[in-house]
């Protein structure tokens, strides 16, 4: 992941540098510099991109209006998206953990979908992954403390992501997964799921998108 951070912190940062000529310096001397401060410049590269993320996250805990404040102007570069989609796959197992659980429910969780749902809609060809995150920590952990009304409000937000793409035409892949889980999932959580898609959806639908529908909504369940 250091590598993913340090590609979307290069594309994110503005650096102003300031070239000095040195003539005096040989050959070897400039191959040895140059070396020894590529190491160095990585090194502190990830441990500079680890703490500004740490500081947002900081920042997030306390507003979820933040996130899109700081990240909007990147988010349209391809590889920064590509590299806060990474480092929220990272961070969402904690979700579940965090001491603040309150917290963690109503400010940590919002903010990293509504980043998802804005990479999505600006990166068509990054849905599948915002996708496979949203399924990846779809599941809530045995290990989890969240009470019952939070893990009910936990698959709900989950399920809002997926439903986010739907509305913006990444439907038949959120709809195949929908279908395939329908024999793990408890009902209130099927209707749930139907109520929001059908009360967002309009005309005209592909053949594909109503056979799949149809599948979910006739499944003996």
């Amino acid at each position: 992941p250091k590598y993913i951070y340090l590609l979307a912190h290069a594309c994110g940062t503005k650096t102003t540098v300031q070239t000095v000529v040195q003539p005096n310096l040989n050959r070897e001397e400039i191959l040895n510099t140059i070396t020894s401060r590529h190491v160095d410049e990585n090194t502190a590269g990830v441990e500079t991109t680890r703490a500004a993320l740490q500081a947002v996250l900081s920042l997030i805990s306390t507003n979820h209006d933040v996130c899109l404040t700081l990240f909007r102007c990147y988010l349209p570069y391809g590889v920064v998206a590509m590299g806060l989609i990474k480092w929220i796959d990272c961070r969402m197992p904690s979700i579940q953990t965090m001491l603040d659980i309150t917290n963690s429910m109503n400010v940590v969780l919002p903010s990293f979908l509504r980043l998802l749902a804005e990479i999505a809609r600006l990166h068509s060809h990054q849905r599948g992954r915002v996708l496979e995150l949203l399924i990846k920590n779809f599941s809530i952990s045995p290990d989890t403390e969240l009470e019952a009304t939070q893990r009910v409000a936990y698959v709900k937000h989950m399920l809002s992501g997926m439903l986010y793409l739907v509305r913006i035409g990444y439907a038949i892949p959120v709809l195949s997964y929908f279908q395939g889980r329908i024999p793990l999932l408890d009902m209130w959580l099927i209707r749930y799921f139907l109520h929001k898609l059908l009360s967002m959806i309009h005309p005209p639908f592909s053949d594909l998108f109503v056979t799949t529908l149809a599948a979910i909504v006739l499944d003996p369940k």
